[in-house]
């Protein structure tokens, strides 16, 4: 049985891996569609919680957290940075099939190695991790870019 969201994700032939493998691997992202700001990637901003970095200004997310019955104070209103993690967490579950559901689980392992589902289960462990790395190098918004292979980036909001 394929792991979920192993090494070959989204790859569901050999012919696949391999040319995943051999051509596709460490060629450069070029994102047509970047919602991150530019401001915050040129000044390299930090994020005092993953709260901040994923939910602050994902309307995308807040949509979905709408559709599960979220109340607004914990998408865009004054509850705690931890209240609006674990409403997410409690909405992941309902995502499956979603981009949204594939990219959060994505994004915990690539970039804090996470491997478990987030769901209101575990919330409360993957809230700790995220948070202790986001404080310390290499957790900026332009240092994630360069971890990454990313070459070009052309945003939906306005330049600096």
């Amino acid at each position: 049985m394929k792991a979920f969201m192993g090494d070959d994700f989204l790859l569901d032939s050999k012919t696949a891996v391999k040319l995943y493998r051999e051509y596709a691997e460490k060629m450069p992202i070029i994102d047509y569609h970047c919602h991150l700001s530019p401001k915050e990637i040129y000044e390299n901003k930090t994020f005092a919680t993953i709260t901040e970095a994923w939910l602050y200004g994902d309307h995308y997310k807040w949509r979905i957290m709408r559709a599960n019955g979220i109340e607004e104070r914990c998408i865009t209103g004054n509850a705690s940075d931890e209240e609006k993690f674990f409403a997410w967490a409690k909405t992941v579950p309902m995502a499956i099939g979603n981009p949204l559901y594939s990219w959060t689980h994505l994004e915990l392992q690539r970039w804090f190695g996470i491997y478990d589902l987030l769901n209101e289960k575990t919330a409360a462990e993957i809230w700790k991790k995220p948070n202790e790395l986001l404080q310390g190098e290499g957790f900026g918004a332009r240092d994630r870019h360069h971890a990454e292979l990313i070459q070009d980036l052309h945003h939906t909001k306005p330049q600096l």
